[in-house]
């Protein structure tokens, strides 16, 4: 049930308020509104296609058009035209951290994680305080399945800024180390900012079977209760072999 690899794009293309100074910020804000209802239309080339015509009229700011331009190549894994659009945005000098981040990830999909990591090192190093740099740091050790050093990462970013996809992700790479206290109490956290991951098909299964690895087997149980009710499209078979494993589990602990 756990996933070998979690996509994290949309996690790591949040906003932040970062001002659009020459640019016509309302235009932008409905044009780019207007691309990304494309893409989740599932008009991902019309998208890309509408965007790369407003070249002229949003380029050469402060790397905003370059780092909405890097996403759309991103998604549809066109990763050398998205590679250069985020180092023109960079080249601008515009102080835009999300262009780093963008960057990061485009070498972290093609397995290239020193490239990666310098990039997400930057984001932290002349953003101190932006828990995104962190985060990727985190996700670029996780899928070099470095539990302990992604675990880390993880940690600076949320005491940097709590947030519930951190908090959810840490959950999953403790899981990794079987610290199961770090997943419970991790997973909580996640719920606790965001009531959708009570449903979420791979971090509640984790918590239900560290909870049983605690011998907490009566919130085991409940864990799964919650989980079939919060997510509708899980099959029953998955949810009776998550029941029977957390059983096994009471069984082994009770003889």
């Amino acid at each position: 049930m756990i996933a070998s690899r979690l996509a994290v794009t949309g996690i790591l293309m949040l906003a932040i308020a970062t001002p659009l100074l020459a640019l016509d910020k309302s235009a932008f804000v409905r044009d780019i509104e207007h691309a990304k209802a494309l893409e989740a239309q599932g008009k991902a080339a019309e998208a890309l296609s509408f965007w790369e015509r407003l070249r002229p009229k949003y380029a050469g700011e402060q790397g905003h058009y370059e780092n909405e331009l890097g996403n759309f190549y991103s998604k549809v894994r066109q990763y050398d035209k998205a590679e250069k659009a985020y180092l023109d945005g960079i080249a601008l000098k515009g102080k835009y951290p999300r262009l780093y981040i963008g960057l990061a990830l485009v070498y972290s999909d093609q397995s290239r994680y020193a490239d990666a990591e310098q990039w997400a090192v930057r984001a932290t190093s002349e953003f101190p305080n932006w828990w995104l740099g962190y985060h990727t740091l985190g996700e670029i050790a996780r899928k070099q399945e470095d539990f302990r050093k992604a675990t880390s990462w993880f940690r600076k970013a949320l005491s940097t800024e709590p947030q519930a996809q951190t908090h959810w992700l840490l959950a999953l790479t403790a899981y990794e180390l079987k610290d199961w206290q770090s997943v419970v109490d991790s997973m909580q956290a996640a719920i606790n900012l965001d009531r959708t991951l009570a449903g979420d098909r791979f971090g509640m299964p984790v918590a239900a079977i560290s909870l049983a690895q605690l011998g907490r087997f009566k919130d085991a149980y409940a864990a799964v209760d919650t989980l079939r009710k919060n997510n509708s499209k899980l099959r029953e078979n998955d949810i009776q072999q998550l029941r029977a494993h957390i059983r096994s589990l009471e069984q082994k602990k009770g003889g």
